[in-house]
């Protein structure tokens, strides 16, 4: 079943080097579920000149938003306090 996550990162002074300085851990995760079929689709975002990293939108194949929410009590952003400022998740409706 296919949820859709946004976060949102904090937005103090430090918020961007906290992010970038476990980045290539939240990146690994990532790969390993893209291969284990867990995660569809991942996606920064960026701040409006295109410079920095501000969050991010990552589309999960789970069976329950309960995985979601594991995934996140794991995941290195959450864990490091780089993550999340905001965070939504929302079932997406399938045909």
């Amino acid at each position: 079943m296919p949820f859709t996550l946004i976060a949102y990162d904090h937005t103090d002074i430090n918020a961007y080097a906290r992010r970038l300085e476990v980045r290539q851990e939240h990146l690994d995760k990532a790969e390993a579920m893209r291969k284990e079929g867990k995660l569809l689709y991942a996606v920064a975002l960026m701040d409006q000149f295109q410079e920095k990293i501000i969050g991010s939108v990552m589309v999960f194949n789970l069976e329950s938003k309960e995985e979601v929410d594991e995934y996140l009590t794991e995941e290195v952003y959450v864990k490091n306090n780089r993550l999340p400022a905001k965070v939504s998740i929302d079932f997406v409706f399938q045909r």
